[in-house]
């Protein structure tokens, strides 16, 4: 995948490839599917957001832009898990 995917909200956010979200009070949320992001990102206030890719030698770390992912649909409740 292209950088440029992670920012425009192409990261595969699952439980292998998670997204890491900083909040302005320290603390640090994770989410394993784009449900989870979603209530995330709409309870608090999330100043910094990168998602973890994981390699076979080397695991990479991407910013993702929090204002892209705030706008993409999510799936209902009963389906978090299926993404």
């Amino acid at each position: 995948m292209i950088s440029r995917d992670f920012e425009k909200g192409g990261f595969p956010i699952c439980k292998r490839a998670p997204a890491l979200c900083y909040s302005s009070e320290g603390k640090i949320y994770v989410a394993y599917n784009r449900y989870t992001l979603h209530m995330i990102l709409n309870s608090g206030n999330i100043v910094k957001m990168v998602g973890v890719w994981p390699g076979k030698k080397n695991t990479d770390i991407y910013v993702m832009n929090i204002d892209t992912y705030k706008g993409i649909p999510v799936p209902p409740a009963e389906y978090a898990d299926i993404d």
